[in-house]
């Protein structure tokens, strides 16, 4: 399930998602098979979300348990990388903060004065890579 949105049934998340005007063009159309997801070039810092490609079993996975999926620029990982440093003192990787990212860009209005609980998880990322990142 998208993150922070236990409060809302999944019909209504859905609905909400497809009448935003806010995220409208990041709302990613639905896929119905694994074929539809094979791309020939992933270009993002958070290299770990971004497989080329999806197998039968996750793909499974996915269609059961993801109510919708929004998309975040490099740039808006980078500022959310800044914001977990700057406030919660933790040196996180792209992939990590891409809860964070979606949540203050296209959930943005969306999320506005409701109580969000965000999971960050991703894997290490090496100090030199860090500071080219985000300084």
């Amino acid at each position: 399930n998208l993150t922070g949105f236990n409060s809302l049934k999944k019909t209504d998340l859905v609905e909400l998602l497809k009448n935003s005007q806010t995220i409208k063009q990041e709302v990613v159309e639905e896929i119905t098979s694994p074929s539809d997801l094979k791309l020939d070039n992933v270009n993002t810092i958070a290299d770990s979300l971004g497989s080329p490609m999806t197998m039968d079993y996750s793909f499974g996975v996915a269609q059961k348990f993801v109510d919708a999926i929004v998309r975040v620029k490099d740039e808006q990982l980078i500022s959310a990388m800044k914001i977990f440093r700057d406030n919660l003192n933790l040196m996180v990787e792209p992939a990590c903060a891409a809860s964070l990212a979606g949540m203050l860009g296209p959930l943005k209005e969306m999320v506005r004065g409701k109580s969000i609980s965000l999971i960050a998880c991703g894997s290490n990322i090496s100090n030199e890579r860090y500071q080219k990142l985000v300084g």
